[in-house]
């Protein structure tokens, strides 16, 4: 049994992580949090992203499910903004837009940390202190990321989701995200998990 699998991390939105069996942490909050440059302290981010020479997981912490109020019955004056949008083809922005958004952000930020650009990377202009936060950082400036390299799992972990509902939220962020991460890197999936699944798949421990 890896021992690994039960070192804790940090708690992020109320679950302990632990580190992944047989892969390498780059802890992205203080990586990115005490960075040198204002723009990469600024981006939004995963919470953590281990690494092997085989897949790349970022996972990222939720306490709340996303908002989606699309079944609600519209207001008079909503209704009659949404018969204009479709007579232009617009479509209106739903109210989990911003949720949906933060993870393509947050997910894509985490590709661009990591894809040896060499010019444009922080692994290239990471010194000090923050290499702490960074296992095997030459190693990791060397993972293969082409057509045939590392596969990238994205994970959504929502503490409290109920069983019944992670099947429905992962197709919708699927279908929300996963083609714009595509573009990034074709190798990648995404899953959402609660915390009791986190737990089986060795991402965190319950207490």
């Amino acid at each position: 049994m890896n021992k690994g699998r039960f070192q804790d991390i940090r708690e992020e939105s109320g679950m302990m992580f632990v580190r992944v069996a047989e892969h390498s942490l780059l802890d992205v909050e203080p990586f990115l949090s005490e960075h040198s440059h204002e723009g990469w302290r600024a981006m939004q981010r995963p919470d953590f992203i281990f690494w092997s020479k085989r897949d790349v997981l970022v996972i990222e912490a939720k306490t709340t499910l996303p908002r989606d109020r699309s079944c609600e019955k519209p207001s008079s004056e909503i209704a009659d903004l949404q018969k204009e949008a479709r007579k232009r083809h617009h479509r209106l922005v739903r109210d989990d837009a911003f949720f949906y958004s933060a993870l393509v952000a947050k997910f894509s930020n985490a590709l661009l940390a990591l894809k040896t650009c060499r010019q444009n990377s922080l692994l290239n202009n990471l010194s000090g202190r923050w290499k702490q936060s960074v296992d095997h950082l030459e190693e990791l400036k060397r993972l293969h990321w082409g057509e045939r390299g590392c596969k990238v799992v994205f994970y959504l972990v929502i503490k409290d989701a109920p069983d019944d509902a992670l099947p429905s939220l992962k197709l919708e962020c699927s279908r929300r995200i996963l083609h714009v991460l595509r573009a990034w890197h074709s190798r990648c999936e995404l899953f959402v998990l609660n915390e009791k699944e986190a737990e089986r798949q060795g991402l965190c421990r319950i207490r």
